[in-house]
């Protein structure tokens, strides 16, 4: 671990105080006001430093968010002051920036149909182009995907004070139950504005925040950790996985890694295969899986032509517990540790997804003596065997 400077034990000092002030309410204005030089002298690396102490010490709950809310408001315009990446055009950084112009543009647009229908909620057509809106928005979801399966594991690897990313992590989940609601309030018979203002207004407030908190903190402190080399192929993965609004028109194509055995076959105790026979059969496979290793680190996953969940390569050699929000950490750790003594092995879950029902299983791996050696994690779509009747047999496949 790198030791900090004194200035930034300082600021670190300082943050935590002002921290404390703001939860407990303890003369939090007063207390802001005779404290402004400290304010102005903190940096993003200051800020990510204080809330990863903070994230080890406070349970992220919506209690200990409302506090971080205060906490960076406090700060906001020390923040806005910090400088935005310099990146050239579609670079990496460039297009992550682009994004967020295109996302900020959307809500612009956006604010005078809503103050409108404020003043007239029977309008039916001004309602559906708000929906649309609407929806439009909701494809930036996108984006926080990519942020927590390719650039938040990157940020594990390089950055020790990486246990803030989870706080942000769980924003974006709000930020998705938000939008969500909104889309629902909007087309809700009978139709309530009181209830679709606040679900709209909460989306926005978050949305905004968070896009301080990226392109003001986030990355440019990625900036210092990334080599320009691991741009390149992140930006591949990011194309990969699906920009929401932007994405380069010339990107370089992704570097091709080498096979990862030496002889063109290996055997499988069932028969011997090629490696590209192996990656062929992964994926085609109608469900998605992922390897999580005696130690609890991402080793695997399947790449089939549409995941259910995204992943990246980001991800392997990542900690299991940094792949879920924190929210539901908690329960991960449970059925890992069930596996690992022994009281389980295995555990199901299914919920419905835009639509589809999609069923989650969690498999305990154990070698031939026993022992356990991790996790398998497999999701299908469930939604037509769902509704599977009668027989088929092989002789009526044409049909």
């Amino acid at each position: 671990m790198v030791p900090l400077t004194q200035s930034q034990e300082k600021n670190l000092s300082f943050l935590l105080s002002l921290f404390k002030v703001i939860e407990e309410k303890q003369n939090a204005i007063e207390f802001i006001r005779s404290h402004t030089n400290e304010i102005e002298a903190v940096t993003a690396f200051d800020i990510m430093l204080a809330v990863d102490r903070l994230t080890v010490i406070h349970q992220v709950s919506p209690k200990f968010k409302q506090h971080i809310n205060k906490f960076m408001n406090v700060l906001g315009t020390t923040v806005k002051s910090f400088d935005l990446p310099v990146a050239p055009k579609d670079s990496l950084m460039d297009v992550l920036l682009r994004n967020y112009r295109k996302l900020e543009l959307q809500l612009i647009q956006l604010k005078p149909l809503i103050r409108k229908l404020n003043s007239n909620s029977d309008d039916e057509q001004l309602k559906q182009e708000i929906l649309e809106g609407i929806k439009y928005l909701n494809q930036f979801i996108a984006f926080y995907e990519i942020k927590e399966n390719i650039l938040f594991p990157l940020m594990e690897q390089k950055y020790q004070n990486y246990k803030c990313l989870s706080v942000m992590w769980s924003f974006h989940d709000d930020i998705r139950r938000h939008l969500k609601a909104s889309i629902d309030s909007i087309q809700a018979i009978p139709f309530n504005l009181k209830v679709f203002n606040r679900n709209i207004s909460d989306a926005f407030f978050t949305i905004y925040a968070i896009k301080l908190r990226d392109e003001r903190i986030l990355f440019p402190e990625m900036v210092g950790v990334i080599s320009d080399l691991q741009y390149a192929e992140i930006l591949q993965e990011c194309i990969q996985m699906g920009l929401p609004y932007y994405e380069p028109t010339h990107a370089s194509p992704a570097v091709e890694e080498g096979l990862p055995f030496i002889n063109n076959k290996t055997d499988l105790q069932t028969g011997l295969l090629e490696v590209q026979e192996i990656i062929m059969l992964f994926k085609h496979l109608p469900v998605d899986i992922t390897y999580v290793d005696a130690q609890d680190k991402v080793r695997f996953y399947s790449d089939p032509p549409h995941r259910i969940f995204p992943r990246s390569k980001a991800v392997i050699g990542r900690d299991v517990r940094n792949c879920h929000p924190p929210e539901s950490v908690h329960m991960v750790e449970e059925i890992i540790q069930a596996f690992r003594e022994g009281r389980k092995h295995d555990a199901n879950f299914w919920i419905t997804m835009k639509g589809r029902k999609i069923l989650i299983q969690y498999f305990a791996l154990r070698d031939e003596a026993g022992k356990y050696q991790g996790v398998m994690e497999v999701s299908q779509d469930i939604t037509a065997i769902q509704q599977l009747q009668g027989e088929k047999r092989l002789l009526d496949w044409r049909n």
